[in-house]
């Protein structure tokens, strides 16, 4: 009875000390707001371009996290909710606390049990602080290193997780060490040599003990050398230097994850930024560092012992603050004089005014306004507020796209994601015009969903790659005038195939279901519309295709050489150029448009993503791990179309006796 009593009263504990237990999110410490603004448009570099810490930040959580805030349990209102930039000053500044953040996203528990992760009363996908995985850590980053070595289209789903998660620990633990030489120090006790270059300072920071490499480093050679002459045991201060050094390299040779600190000179002859672990090799090991850069760096040594003291001020809010800001005039100062801060601040108001997320509610707000239309056909004003209703969130796609055509001084179109955007907009554009020539509300409709699909694709895109969508070109893309012309030329033509073959749904459904079967009219300018839209479409895939053979000959040496890139364009020119023959021979009446439209959709899906999935030709740099399901889908749903089409067909064709009396009634 007893016993009993002592294992209930045990258990009791263990429950009482779970439910207890301090969460993330309980007394949780905000940043002060304007520490955040100063840290959120912090120039750095990364990829190759400068951008700001709160980009860095965006996507470092994006990757981790599978979203771009945080949600912390716990806390007064039971949960907080980071955004990136607040999320990454705590990783740098305060990573104990970050590493009990459960931003870790895995998305099957089958990882979990394979590095050996207790995860009982978790859902399979979910999320995990550092701390839940740090005694698995060594057995995470082995097993990496076994499934790496397995290609990537080989590995099996619970393989490529696995990796995916040792990279995303792997980018959080050097994110959290960066700063540890900052909240370290180094010790002077035991070198007289020390205690006279640094005054007799117990301690000094990273930025005063390079301050005076050269000295350390002459006073270092003369110690080892008598060592040497002497042939005994390394005299005291011999060991104390050789110590300091050691610690110097390890701790600042660690933190390269991010370049702070802008080198001296133009862009042109020195663009490569400088982390901290750079700063110390070019100052200890100037002859190393001249490879890279050229000195002197007093200045990047300057704002490193800035950002050291405001480490050391993290205690003291108002202090901290004011040290932080004097570190980001420091960074600022240095980019503006090379030019390489100007559009800094725009990009981080491009990320947070979020503009495509909020075309995407437009776009869906304007399919509700045509589904009211349709309830409320009589009124005659609709025929201008759903045409301003679509122009609105295609205005906003514009302005996006634009946004980003200055921060990186590049045309519309350089990436994939970039693609969907552009596709959306111009598919958009097309049907504002479609619908003020017809009245009809089918292409303003068909512009909302076209739009709001387009908004998610570029969104999903951008999650799954989880990489800052503005990357350095590679350099078969990196000029401007092949992209002005031929990237963007013939992405206009993906948009008018892709937008004809959504008009085509409506025209198959329409048949297939019996809808207005008796208004002739509505089907003749729908069959006007795809007309017009194909027409437009390849004008613009044929001159892009041909932009593209100028460009091949002008990058590789030859107009054409059946690359699978080259052969998708190809084949939407011709499927475009055989619809419009057959229309005007007579071949194709309107149905046959519609389900020849059909399969031109599936064309421009193949040679828009699917040859980036071959791994073969000169254009394989745009392949997406993840893309080729979703295109599968895509294939078997038009597939169904077509056939859904020639059902319709079947159903509505003229009897046999009945076109035969209208024959002989033609001819009497």
């Amino acid at each position: 009875m007893i016993r009993s009593l002592r294992v209930l009263l045990v258990f009791g504990a263990l429950l009482a000390s779970t439910l207890t237990a301090q969460k993330p999110g309980d007394n949780y410490r905000r940043w002060d707001p304007e520490v955040v603004r100063m840290a959120a448009d912090v120039p750095v570099q990364e990829g190759g371009r400068v951008k700001p810490l709160d980009t860095v930040a965006r996507f470092l959580l994006l990757r981790l996290n599978g979203k771009r805030s945080l949600d912390l349990p716990g806390g007064p209102d039971d949960k907080v909710t980071l955004q990136p930039t607040e999320w990454l000053l705590d990783v740098l500044f305060r990573p104990e606390l970050a590493r009990t953040f459960p931003h870790f996203l895995v998305q099957n528990s089958e990882v979990l049990d394979a590095i050996g992760v207790e995860h009982a009363g978790k859902n399979k996908r979910d999320r995990y602080a550092w701390n839940d995985l740090s005694r698995s850590i060594e057995k995470l980053y082995r097993l990496h290193g076994q499934f790496g070595r397995i290609d990537q289209k080989k590995r099996t789903t619970v393989q490529e997780q696995v990796v995916r998660l040792a990279f995303v620990v792997h980018e959080f633990e050097s994110m959290a060490h960066l700063l540890d030489f900052a909240r370290e120090g180094f010790a002077t006790e035991g070198s007289s040599t020390l205690k006279t270059l640094y005054q007799g300072q117990a301690k000094v920071g990273l930025a005063t003990l390079l301050g005076k490499a050269r000295e350390l480093r002459t006073a270092y050679m003369e110690a080892t050398q008598k060592e040497g002459q002497g042939g005994g045991e390394s005299s005291p201060d011999a060991v104390a230097l050789g110590k300091v050094l050691e610690r110097v390299q390890r701790l600042g040779g660690q933190a390269d994850t991010l370049a702070f600190f802008p080198p001296l000179g133009s862009t042109r002859e020195q663009p490569q930024w400088m982390t901290p672990a750079d700063v110390v090799m070019a100052t200890l090991m100037p002859m190393a560092g001249e490879q890279s850069w050229h000195g002197p760096f007093d200045r990047q040594l300057q704002s490193l012992g800035l950002l050291e003291r405001a480490v050391g001020s993290l205690g003291d809010p108002a202090l901290f603050a004011k040290d932080l800001g004097a570190w980001r005039e420091s960074l600022v100062a240095l980019a503006g004089e090379r030019g390489e801060y100007a559009k800094v601040p725009l990009e981080v108001s491009y990320y947070r005014w979020n503009l495509f997320a909020q075309a995407q509610g437009f776009y869906l707000l304007s399919f509700v306004l045509c589904a009211l239309a349709l309830l409320w056909a009589r009124w005659k004003g609709w025929h201008l507020v759903l045409p301003l209703g679509l122009a609105v969130p295609t205005l906003l796609v514009v302005v996006g796209v634009t946004l980003r055509c200055i921060l990186r001084s590049r045309p519309p179109v350089s990436t994939l994601y970039e693609t969907i955007l552009f596709v959306a907009g111009v598919g958009t554009l097309v049907a504002v015009f479609l619908e003020i020539f017809t009245r009809r509300r089918t292409a303003v409709t068909l512009g909302a969903l076209f739009g709001a699909l387009g908004m998610f694709l570029a969104s999903r895109h951008e999650e799954q790659l989880g990489q800052d969508t503005m990357p350095q070109l590679v350099a078969v893309l990196d000029t401007n005038f092949w992209l002005a012309t031929h990237v963007t030329t013939v992405t206009i033509g993906y948009a008018a195939g892709l937008l004809a073959a959504a008009i085509a749904h409506v025209y198959l459904l329409g048949k297939l279901f019996g809808l207005r079967l008796q208004d002739q009219a509505f089907y003749r300018s729908i069959g006007r519309m795809l007309y017009g839209t194909i027409a437009f479409g390849l004008v613009f895939s044929v001159v892009g295709t041909i932009l593209g053979g100028i460009w091949a000959n002008y990058s590789w040496g030859r107009f054409w050489g059946w690359d699978p890139k080259e052969n998708g364009a190809l084949m939407i020119c011709l499927v475009q150029t055989a619809i419009l023959h057959g229309r005007m021979g007579g071949y194709l009446r309107d149905f046959g448009i519609a389900m020849a439209s059909i399969f031109l959709g599936m064309v421009v899906a193949f040679s828009w993503w699917h040859v980036n999935l071959l791994g073969v030709g000169l254009h394989s740099y745009g392949f997406t791990h993840g893309t080729l399901p979703v295109l599968l889908t895509f294939y078997g749903i038009q597939a169904g179309m077509l056939g859904l089409g020639a059902i319709a067909w079947y159903l509505r064709r003229p009897a046999p006796a009945a076109a035969t009396r209208a024959a002989a009634d033609a001819v009497v």
